[in-house]
């Protein structure tokens, strides 16, 4: 199919098939923040491939794996950008848990619209509806609440993080158990 086609592509252009996660790797991203919340680790891929203004982007392929395509730097050692890592792996977890057959399209669509008027990684003050984000704003709450603070710092900003990493005493803790442990998009 088109995503099979699209793959063929991108491995033929970038010479690079990817490499499935590690074990340690794996066990790493689910012990720090999807508590075993993770599609199967042989269902994900990265690649060195980096998309648009050289942006990491993860993409599901037709009966096959999902590819987290992150760029060299990531590739070679995941923990080179360990928050980037985790808000591509929320992107594999929405495609797992998605019956959205044109996932791809919207993720695509959100990037326009992002490129057009900003504002789909933003989310701000915890108590809304972790369903109601778009693809992005459901990643950048769950990095964010990884770091412990907004990657995109607002002037005055509304988010409410406690500056603390992987705090379970954030506001923004409740969307992890609530909906990415369980797979509540």
């Amino acid at each position: 199919g088109p995503a099979g086609i699209f793959v063929r592509v991108l491995t033929d252009v970038t010479g690079d098939s990817g490499r499935y996660l590690t074990a340690a790797e794996y066990d790493w991203a689910n012990d720090m923040v999807f508590a075993g919340a993770l599609p199967p680790i042989d269902t994900l891929r990265l690649t060195a491939y980096k998309g648009a203004s050289g942006r990491p982007f993860t993409f599901p392929t037709f009966n096959g794996p999902t590819l987290l395509n992150v760029g060299s730097a990531m590739f070679a050692n995941v923990h080179s950008d360990e928050t980037t890592f985790i808000h591509e792996l929320v992107h594999a977890c929405q495609i797992a848990h998605s019956t959205n057959v044109v996932f791809t399209a919207v993720a695509m669509a959100t990037q326009a619209k992002n490129s057009i008027v900003g504002g789909v990684y933003d989310y701000g003050a915890a108590g809304f509806d972790y369903t109601d984000l778009g693809l992005e704003g459901q990643a950048q709450v769950v990095s964010d609440w990884f770091r412990g603070s907004p990657e995109f710092p607002q002037s005055p900003d509304p988010r409410n993080h406690t500056g603390h990493a992987r705090d379970p005493q954030s506001p923004y803790y409740r969307y992890l158990t609530d909906n990415v442990r369980v797979g509540h998009f």
